[in-house]
């Protein structure tokens, strides 16, 4: 297994239950400063749960199922979702590295750099967005990125919930946990001042999205990076998956719910033959690519260069080409 993020360590715990299992990665242990929070699905806690990690290690109080969102108008709207956890990435990542330390079947090694050919029996790459083992990467020319702004403080359910809006150059969301609040912004411009931001959301009609919370500007940065679509392409061994096949666009999908799932499918043993793997990687491909221009065109600021860009380059991907998907019965 190459990575110890969730995905790798997910797979780890879920291949050690049929043998020995070696997990590969730049950094042990997993870092528990680096501050963000996740949104992920209800049933994914009954995954962790099977892997011995139990909610209460991860801070899970509460479920939410409602979010605000501010998407194809000013004004925000109540929306009924699936429940969901909002879960602190670091605590998940020791959360999983402390059962994987407990495994008999688990051997940890730290290895930096190229990992492809440390041993030929490795099958799955959870390297994330570095895809250690992919001939070549696809993103928009221009990526976008996250800004996280967090701050420690007692988080009432109702101020935990979910919360979205639109801006003319990306869009900002909120939620918390039990004891952190955190702010995202996401767009195109990396290097904005925490002032510049907050001027940017409240002339765009978002300021109800921070009512409550401190400053930008007081806020302690957080753990932020790429999000924009991206996806790797080139040779079927390693198998890939999470980030490193598929680097979601968190505005169509759950990521980490999807990638957990197909690690957890891949080390179990269930693995496919390799036409019709490529056929299910493409077909998710399609099918987030063709949510995500929907969500893309019901953007009330649709006509903004910004977003215009990025709805061109997934449009150039969403059309099938030759070679691009598989027939399931391919061979």
């Amino acid at each position: 297994m190459l990575g110890a993020g969730p995905v790798g360590l997910i797979a780890a715990l879920a291949a050690a239950r049929r043998g020995p299992t070696t997990l590969v990665t730049a950094h042990w242990p997993p870092s528990s400063s680096r501050r963000r929070i996740d949104v992920i699905p209800a049933p994914f806690l009954t995954l962790l749960l099977e892997l011995g990690v139990d909610p209460g290690q991860l801070g899970v109080e509460d479920l939410q199922d409602t979010r605000l969102v501010a998407w194809e108008n000013v004004d925000p709207t109540a929306r009924r979702s699936p429940a969901s956890a909002h879960v602190e990435r670091s605590r998940l990542e020791c959360a999983l590295a402390y059962a994987a330390e407990r495994a008999p079947n688990i051997e940890v090694v730290v290895k930096k750099g190229d990992c492809r050919s440390l041993h030929p029996d490795l099958v799955i790459d959870a390297t994330g967005r570095t895809a250690a083992s992919a001939e070549r990467r696809i993103a928009p020319r221009r990526l976008w990125y996250a800004q996280t702004f967090y701050t420690a403080m007692h988080v009432s359910k109702a101020v935990q919930g979910f919360r979205l809006a639109a801006l003319p150059r990306g869009y900002v969301y909120r939620l918390g946990s039990a004891h952190h609040l955190m702010i995202g912004v996401v767009g195109c411009e990396p290097r904005r001042t925490p002032e510049q931001i907050e001027d940017d959301i409240r002339e765009s009609g978002a300021g109800w999205l921070l009512a409550g919370a401190p400053r930008l500007g007081s806020m302690c940065r957080g753990r932020g990076g790429a999000t924009s679509v991206q996806w790797s392409e080139g040779g079927d061994s390693p198998i890939r998956v999470g980030d490193a096949s598929l680097a979601r666009d968190a505005l169509a999908s759950q990521g980490m719910a999807a990638g957990g799932s197909d690690a957890l499918q891949l080390a179990s043993g269930a693995l496919l033959p390799v036409a019709r793997w490529l056929y299910r990687v493409a077909d998710q491909r399609a099918r987030h690519l063709s949510a995500l221009r929907a969500t893309i065109a019901a953007c009330r600021f649709r006509g903004h260069s910004a977003w215009t860009e990025y709805a061109r380059f997934i449009e150039n991907h969403t059309q099938t080409r030759p070679g691009d998907l598989l027939t399931p019965s391919s061979t």
